[in-house]
């Protein structure tokens, strides 16, 4: 992910070999204010690799099954990542 995009969350890798590219998906968190009852959104980014824009669209809708949180997608985009390596501490 480029430096400035700080909210950086999950990855969902892909073991189908034509899913040969990385999307970025900003996605917004929705929740409620208590004291207002005002909706919050906040912007997270996440790293799919799919196929297609749209692929990435179901392969991340399948890895948030089950999530109790309440989110909507703002935008995929296709990135000039090639590789991802997770990194341990």
């Amino acid at each position: 992910f480029p430096s400035h995009d700080t909210n950086n969350t999950e990855l969902f890798p892909c073991d189908n070999d034509k899913a040969d590219k990385w999307y970025k998906v900003k996605l917004n968190l929705i929740t409620l204010e208590e004291k207002t009852g005002e909706e919050k959104k906040q912007a997270v980014y996440n790293l799919v690799q799919a196929e297609s824009v749209d692929d990435a669209r179901i392969r991340f809708d399948e890895g948030m099954k089950g999530s109790l949180m309440d989110y909507e997608i703002e935008s995929i985009s296709e990135t000039k990542i090639i590789e991802v390596y997770r990194f341990k501490q």
